[in-house]
């Protein structure tokens, strides 16, 4: 091989060489940088604690729900009277000037009915609406409830006691229970004589609401419904992450 050819051919060697070391010297540094943060989070001191808060309110809003039912042997029948009756029940709930967003009669279902002895047979059917009622004047239950009795016999279930400010209410429980767990590190901190540097994580762990209240329920005839306000007690559980050093 001529003397200029082996010249060329080893300079081609050592700068391929050269490209290579530079590369994997370069990756090793990108590596060493990604995972530094890593290394620091492994090694920083975390502080965890639980916070909580409960906010209580006078409530100014009752919802509830009328299940209408109607059986009979023909599929038809039990629809229509199931139709009559709840529309007996909303022209009713027309007295109390009630918002039309506050009164839902959507749901409807029909069930075929079985009779199993002495062998399988369609026994009828059994037509069901549900009205939901939100009423936003908690003193106008009673009287809607004795107004409803001459619509029939119906149930009335999921009687519930809520606040208008519901949302704003759960943000400020919230905002309250992070608090009551800062309050908690900020102690921990001074009394160990570390520093606290802030949160680094937090998660709710579960969320209750107690909506107490006293009322009747069951099929109504002409009996009068009572109701005791009470109040709302919201409860916001969270656990928090601190960072300290």
């Amino acid at each position: 091989m001529p003397y200029q050819n082996v010249l060329i051919y080893l300079s081609a060697r050592w700068f391929s060489i050269f490209t290579l070391l530079a590369s994997i010297f370069f990756q090793s540094a990108v590596f060493c940088q990604s995972a530094l943060p890593a290394a620091m989070a492994h090694e920083s001191n975390i502080l965890e604690l639980s916070g909580e808060a409960t906010l209580t309110v006078i409530p100014d809003q009752l919802s509830f729900t009328i299940i209408v039912v109607s059986n009979d042997d023909i599929m038809s029948v039990a629809y229509r009277q199931v139709e009559r009756q709840v529309s007996k029940i909303l022209t009713l709930l027309t007295d109390f000037d009630l918002p039309d967003a506050n009164i839902q009669a959507v749901d409807f279902s029909m069930t075929t009915l079985f009779d199993y002895q002495p062998q399988t047979k369609i026994s009828g059917y059994s037509a069901q609406r549900t009205v939901s009622i939100i009423l936003e004047d908690i003193s106008d239950y009673g009287s809607i409830i004795e107004a409803l009795s001459t619509a029939g016999n119906f149930r009335f279930e999921q009687v519930k006691l809520s606040s208008s400010n519901y949302s704003d209410l759960e943000q400020q429980a919230l905002v309250a229970a992070y608090q009551n767990a800062a309050d908690k590190a900020q102690a921990i901190a001074n009394a160990s004589g570390n520093t606290l540097l802030g949160l680094i994580n937090f998660r709710e762990s579960n969320v209750s609401i107690s909506r107490p209240y006293r009322a009747r329920a069951g099929s109504i005839k002409a009996n009068t419904a009572n109701i005791s306000e009470g109040s709302i007690s919201i409860t916001k559980n969270i656990v928090a992450q601190f960072g300290f050093k």
